[in-house]
């Protein structure tokens, strides 16, 4: 990544301290006047700290700044895609499960993605209602789902790679990320597309080869003399890739039928808006919001004419030539804020706020049928509703800081707030096609047994205080208690310090202890996936059915994070820091999957689920605790710049992530799956190198990734469980580039490539891909499976 500033940075790169800080109208403007020119190292920060005015080359933790134009320069349109090009700490699959492929997910730090918290300008954000059990480090995670927030309204990205439970509340264990929106009252843009994939060499049917076309404008505008109203909006859209291999299990009229491994198609639309007004004596007003909706469709495996079940069709003249079912979505995303700040005691702060927001999916197929309602009535719809899920947050916010003269160089920064939160998670059975006895073919409606909406409420409060009692010298000190009414209470807290031995070099260090209560999705989502051998069923972990398959009550999740770390900035033009961290997490909830026999068939009976005609073997899933794990990791970043004159001048960064983590202790009843997807399925290291060249209005960015080896262990393809089978992706250099130019009316317009020699992942071994030989490259692949995508856009300012 390359926090330095790129050749359009934002004009007023901290007027956002006006809204999120604490602050009053003439502290902000103070800011913003003794402000850099453009987001940096140096840029003031509003994440990981509550202190006025701190810069990010001052921070006691890791810090990662990401602007808006750096987002725009990886030729991604999508929030996870962009980031994953450039936060070395930030790795996204390369391509999710069944519905898991439209409601994506990634990971911070090497830690599960329900275990990074997501702030929009400072406030929690909302997660997804659908929550993925496909397989993998992102399996059994309800994240936030980042693709929902325009890419067009955001100012910059702020991930601090730290425990910050104490400082924010629960999820904050792998680190937080802060999304920071648009607030100019004049500035705007207006921005242009299109991309798609190379080729694929698995299947000659591209489906479209992901074309991806995406409109975004945003444009700010003044409220009176002082406040402002920035809006953004953006469409996008996007068509399958299939990198599907030949049907191995009989001859087809067209062995290459099968489409079900590649990227959902889908439609994507999106506003998003930011306001603040100051309403004179210091009283300040501010909003913001996003709405977004996205209908997605994913395909799913074929299911061939010669299978005796589907003889009845084939008798009637129906799916003579086998079908493949296709996973459908509708859904509607939304959250808003709105919030009072003022100031009391002369230098005192306040913040009132609530936040309200929630995710609604409708599931559906097409392209199925219900082959015991076909055999009872003779007739069956070729498309059903599923369901739906639905999660819904509520925050109400109040935080006060002040400094406190104790008669130091500098006062006593304290802070204190309480926060309630309200969640709701509800889920509504499918309709009669999807559920009569066996339901659809590839899902299975939810049932009333999976129905219900179920509410939980959760309080906090936190003190906060930042002592410099010597020159140089930083002491941070953080204690949050909360209280679930489903599962008790917690205290967390966290130290910090920071030695500043001169300007040039620093030593930092935190040691924090975290809590993560398990969320309403974990608790009571459900499904059943038919695939045309095997049926799983998810069955909710608190259930009296998943009690029978030897599921007991989930546990919160405990952790302790330790960090210690360098900085250095040895001269004006060079900037250098290194962190190691410790991640440990007990009770860590996974999912635990492929459970059969006697115990598994009482606990599907009892969910009252039936047998498709010809499922050979039903297998139960659950979420549990169980694993207890250690993460150890290094973070580094540095950054330099060569003037070359007349020439121009060059931009370097380098920045790293390396990680492992181990079991330190585990149930023995999990899959060796299980535990490779903890310990294996994120790579080992990721180092992002950038040169960014500027000349004039000529602007080029080469951005070199290495990923370190990956792998996961993999059933049996005809058997679903052992023996188990290794799959390897290994280490790898992708190349990105993107060449622009800038002309003197404010378009610019650039060409590029991700993943330039259309470098692809290792195949995965035969007996995995079996027995329809479908997915012959490894889903995790931290760098897709799709190869070269290549892009051009223009844009304009506004």
């Amino acid at each position: 990544m390359n926090p330095t500033p790129t050749r359009r940075a934002s004009r007023s790169p901290i007027a956002l301290a006006s809204l999120l800080v604490l602050g009053t109208a003439a502290q902000a403007q103070a800011l913003l006047a003794a402000a850099p020119a453009a987001v940096s190292l140096d840029s003031v920060i509003v994440t990981g700290t509550r202190s006025l005015g701190t810069k990010a080359s001052e921070s006691v933790s890791p810090i990662s700044i990401v602007s808006a134009d750096d987002l725009l320069q990886t030729g991604q349109r999508n929030v996870i895609d962009a980031l994953a090009r450039l936060e070395p700490s930030f790795v996204a699959r390369a391509l999710g499960g069944d519905y898991a492929n439209i409601v994506r997910s990634a990971t911070l730090r090497g830690q599960g993605p329900n275990q990074t918290l997501v702030l929009v300008n400072g406030k929690r954000r909302h997660t997804t209602a659908f929550i993925a059990t496909s397989g993998g480090l992102t399996s059994g995670a309800a994240a936030v789902d980042l693709d929902q927030i325009p890419v067009s309204a955001i100012e910059r990205i702020e991930v601090l790679r730290d425990g910050a439970a104490a400082q924010y509340g629960s999820d904050a264990i792998a680190g937080v990320i802060n999304i920071i929106l648009k607030s100019s009252p004049t500035e705007g843009s207006l921005d242009l597309s299109q991309g798609q994939f190379h080729g694929s060499d698995i299947n000659p049917h591209g489906l479209g080869n992901g074309r991806t076309r995406t409109l975004a404008v945003s444009k700010g505008f003044r409220l009176d003399s002082r406040g402002f109203l920035d809006l953004s909006a953006e469409v996008r859209d996007k068509l399958h890739t299939n990198q599907t291999g030949p049907e191995l299990r009989t001859t087809t009229i067209d062995p290459y039928a099968s489409r079900i491994i590649g990227d959902a198609a889908y439609n994507l639309g999106a506003l998003a808006f930011n306001a603040g007004k100051p309403l004179g004596d210091g009283l300040e007003a501010y909003a913001f919001g996003t709405f977004s909706t996205r209908s997605a469709d994913s395909y799913q495996n074929q299911r061939l004419p010669n299978k005796p079940a589907f003889a009845p069709l084939v008798a009637a003249g129906i799916y003579t030539q086998g079908f493949e079912p296709r996973e459908i979505t509708a859904e509607q995303n939304r959250a808003a804020s709105a919030g009072l700040r003022g100031s009391f005691a002369s230098d005192g702060r306040w913040d009132a706020s609530v936040t309200t927001g929630g995710d609604r999916i409708d599931l559906g197929i097409d392209n199925t049928v219900n082959v015991d309602l076909f055999k009872d009535t003779g007739k069956s719809p070729y498309s059903a509703s599923i369901g739906q899920f639905s999660n819904r947050q509520t925050t109400a916010n109040v935080d006060f800081s002040k400094p406190v003269d104790l008669g130091l160089a500098r006062p006593l920064d304290l802070a204190a707030g309480a926060e309630f939160r309200q969640e709701r998670y509800g889920i509504k059975a499918g309709d009669f096609t999807s559920t009569y006895k066996g339901g659809t073919q590839a899902f299975v409606g939810l049932t009333d047994y999976d129905a219900g909406t179920h509410d939980r409420s959760v309080f906090g409060a936190y003190v906060d205080a930042t002592l410099r009692p010597a020159q140089g010298l930083q002491l941070g000190a953080a204690l949050r208690s909360e209280h679930y009414n489903d599962f008790g209470s917690a205290t967390t807290g966290k130290l910090s310090a920071r030695w500043d031995a001169d300007a040039a070099w620093a030593l930092r260090g935190t040691i924090s202890s975290g809590y993560r209560a398990p969320n309403l999705a974990e608790q009571y989502f459900s499904s059943t996936l038919v695939t045309p051998t095997f049926t799983y069923v998810q069955l909710q972990a608190n259930s009296a059915a998943a009690k029978l398959a030897g599921a007991q009550a989930l546990k919160p999740e405990k952790s302790d994070n330790l960090s210690f770390g360098l900085v250095a900035n040895p001269s004006k033009d060079w900037q250098f820091t290194a962190d190691a961290y410790q991640i440990r997490i007990k009770n860590r909830i996974v999912l635990k999957t492929g459970i059969s026999g006697s115990p598994a068939a009482q606990a599907i009976a009892a969910a009252g689920i039936v047998a498709q005609p010809g499922t050979s073997a039903f297998y139960a899933n659950y979420f549990a605790n169980g694993i207890d794990t250690t993460s150890r990791g290094l973070d580094l970043a540095a950054q330099t710049r060569s003037d070359l004159g007349t020439l121009g001048f060059v931009k370097w960064s380098l920045a790293g992530n390396f990680q492992k983590l181990r079991i330190d202790q585990a149930d023995p009843s999990f899959s060796q799956g299980v535990r490779s997807a903890l310990t294996d399925s994120t790579p080992k290291h990721k180092l992002v190198a950038t040169a960014d060249y500027s000349l004039d209005g000529f602007n080029s960015t080469l951005r070199v990734t290495h990923y370190g080896q990956t792998s996961l262990w993999a059933p049996d393809g005809l058997t679903g469980g052992a023996p188990w089978h290794q799959e390897v992706v290994k280490p790898a250099f992708i190349l990105d580039l993107e060449a622009g130019y800038e002309l003197s009316n404010g378009l610019r317009l650039a060409i590029g490539a991700n993943n330039l020699t259309n470098k692809r992942p290792e195949r995965v071994p035969l007996a995995t891909a079996l027995p329809n030989g479908a997915q012959l490259l490894p889903a995790f692949s931290p760098y897709g499976i799709n190869g070269a995508f290549y892009y051009a856009s223009a844009s304009w300012r506004l």
